[in-house]
C-alpha cells in the first residue's frame, strides 16, 4: 500500500509539531513554578496530538494501521478537564490541585481501560 501524502496532511502534521514544540518550551523552561504555565503546556500538547493523529486522516496511514485512531481517544475526555483546571487556576491564583479534582479524570481512565483489551489482545485465528 502507498503512503499518500496531502497538502492538508503537511500543513497540519507541521501546525501539530510546532505546537508539540511550544509546548515543551513551556513546560520545561518555564521558571515560574506555578500550576497554570504547567497546565497550559498540557492542553497545548493535547490540543497539538490531536491535530497531529487527525492530520492523518488525510493519509491511507489508518488503513496500514486502524487501531491508531483509538490510541489517543483518551484524550478527548482529558482536553476539557485540563483546560477547566487551567482556567479555574487563572481566576484563582492560589489554586492547588485537591484529591477531588482528580475525579474529573475518571472518565479518562474508563475509557483506557475499556480499550486496553482491543490494543493488546489479538483475536484467535482459529477460534470456531
Amino acid at each position: 500500500m502507498q503512503f499518500t501524502v496531502d497538502w492538508y496532511f503537511i500543513f497540519f502534521f507541521f501546525t501539530g509539531m510546532l505546537g508539540l514544540f511550544v509546548a515543551c518550551i513551556l513546560y520545561f523552561l518555564n521558571h515560574n513554578q506555578s500550576l497554570s504555565p504547567r497546565l497550559l503546556a498540557i492542553t497545548l500538547l493535547i490540543l497539538s496530538s490531536l491535530v497531529i493523529i487527525n492530520s492523518l486522516t488525510f493519509t491511507n496511514f489508518f488503513l496500514a494501521f486502524p487501531h491508531i485512531w483509538r490510541v489517543l481517544g483518551w484524550t478527548h475526555f482529558v482536553l476539557p478537564v485540563v483546560a477547566y483546571l487551567y482556567v479555574h487556576s487563572v481566576v484563582h491564583q492560589t489554586f492547588l490541585l485537591s484529591r477531588k479534582h482528580y475525579l474529573l479524570f475518571i472518565p479518562a481512565v474508563i475509557y483506557t481501560l475499556l480499550l486496553v483489551p482491543f490494543i493488546y489482545y489479538r483475536p484467535l485465528k482459529n477460534w470456531k
